[in-house]
């Protein structure tokens, strides 16, 4: 263990990292990649960008340090799937 001043420039980098993932996980926003969530819906990729844009999926972001991390939350995938199959829309919110 190493004090934080004492840290380089890549182990604060991994450490912010780490960081981002450990509050994203206590969050409940863990998930997969946005390719990943393509997969699990059955849709295209742009899709994803436009069910977060509405907010229908959780999507956490990580860009720091010349790192860029997207993540998809499962329990958005879950719901947005689950409404799909009940309803035939991505959302629940009961609109026609």
């Amino acid at each position: 263990m190493k004090p934080l001043p004492n840290l380089t420039r890549v182990e604060r980098s991994l450490l912010n990292f780490q960081d981002w993932q450990d509050d994203v996980y206590q969050r409940g926003l863990w998930g997969v990649s946005p390719g990943g969530a393509a997969g699990g819906l059955g849709c295209d990729r742009s899709m994803i960008d436009k069910l977060a844009e509405r907010g229908i999926l959780e999507k956490s972001v990580y860009d720091r340090d010349g790192y860029y991390v997207v993540m998809i939350s499962d329990r958005s995938i879950r719901k947005a799937k689950e409404n799909k199959e009940k309803r035939g829309k991505w959302t629940d919110s009961g609109e026609d």
